[in-house]
């Protein structure tokens, strides 16, 4: 137990130092964007389930959705930092049916408000901050919308949007997210922020019988100035 102990504080020391000879920030501010592929996933312990049943039918598609805002870093102790900021953030899904007269297009938005917490290990290396991070993100649904393609075998297209608040469960957003990125110092303290990540909610969004919940993976993009 002590030698664990001891191992574990002189890695500790180790990247302290690898830190403090790193010509990088205790602190930083700035601007992301990331384009996300988002998706819905099901999941349901009952074969009989109709949902859950015509979902297997007709298929669900992801879409193109965003994830963008302002993010905050602090240094804590070490290599171990915290991340925080506000994100505006669009996920969801579309499904396709056919009928005899038409090809039918459902897409599905939920625009929410999110605050991430995330902790990260930073592997700084001279110009370059490799990192990991890992946390949650809380917000508040802002929109949910539905919007109907029609596509009729005479050559008409229409097009109708409407609201799907009352789908929802909570106007509550919960997510876990999970992160490996880079920081790249470009000139002084500006750097370019490079982040694959992954988020899927923790809490059910639907009142529906079958569990869902919405997910997504996207590359963050941002610049950041760090603080001295």
């Amino acid at each position: 137990m002590k030698k664990n102990i001891f191992i574990l504080a002189l890695n500790l020391l180790v990247y302290s130092n690898l830190f403090a000879q790193h010509k990088g920030y205790k602190s930083a501010i700035g601007i992301t964007f990331s384009p996300d592929y988002a998706y819905r996933s099901l999941l349901s312990t009952d074969s009989a389930n109709k949902l859950f049943n015509d979902v297997q039918t007709h298929p669900q598609n992801a879409i193109m959705g965003f994830t963008s805002g302002l993010t905050y870093r602090r240094q804590l102790f070490g290599p171990i930092s915290i991340e925080t900021g506000i994100n505006y953030t669009r996920k969801g899904w579309s499904s396709d049916s056919t009928t005899s007269q038409a090809q039918i297009k459902n897409l599905f938005t939920y625009d929410y408000a999110v605050v991430p917490v995330k902790l990260r290990i930073n592997l700084p290396s001279g110009r370059r901050l490799f990192y990991i991070n890992a946390g949650v993100m809380g917000g508040v649904l802002l929109n949910a919308a539905q919007t109907v393609a029609t596509a009729y075998n005479t050559g008409t297209l229409t097009s109708n949007k409407k609201g799907i608040s009352n789908a929802l469960s909570n106007q509550i957003y919960y997510s876990m997210a999970f992160g490996v990125g880079l920081d790249y110092r470009l000139i002084s303290n500006l750097y370019f922020k490079i982040e694959p990540n992954y988020q899927r909610t923790i809490s059910e969004y639907s009142k529906e019988t079958v569990k869902s919940f919405l997910s997504s993976a996207g590359v963050n993009l941002g610049l950041l100035w760090g603080l001295k």
